[in-house]
């Protein structure tokens, strides 16, 4: 008796450990993170300083301060622009749970009256 409420014991402990840690999965918030991990892995590809150059001679200070200051506004709107994207879709998904919650609060209130 004592060996099977034991296992029972650590076979919930391990599905809350995995509940927890499997939030990906969740129908409301799996796909935002998809999402968002997908956002991030497009602004991982961007580089911070552009080097390339379209003459053999290089570029001369001015130009290449230039360059960077073309790149770095390309990327803060990216970051911007992804950023916005990301904030909406949590708002959403958040929205979405709270009304879920209160949906639950009015039947289990309803149920007792």
């Amino acid at each position: 008796m004592w060996r099977r409420n034991i296992l029972h014991k650590r076979r919930e402990e391990v599905k809350a450990a995995l509940s927890d840690k499997l939030f990906i999965l969740d129908p409301t918030f799996g796909p935002v993170l998809l999402y968002h991990r997908g956002l991030c892995k497009e602004l991982e590809n961007y580089r911070l300083v552009n080097l390339h150059s379209s003459s053999k001679d290089g570029l001369t200070l001015a130009e290449f301060a230039e360059k960077q200051n073309e790149q770095r506004k390309f990327l803060k709107s990216k970051i911007m622009e992804a950023s916005q994207f990301s904030r909406a879709r949590y708002h959403t998904a958040i929205k979405a749970v709270l009304d879920e919650l209160r949906q639950r609060i009015n039947e289990f209130a309803h149920e007792e009256e």
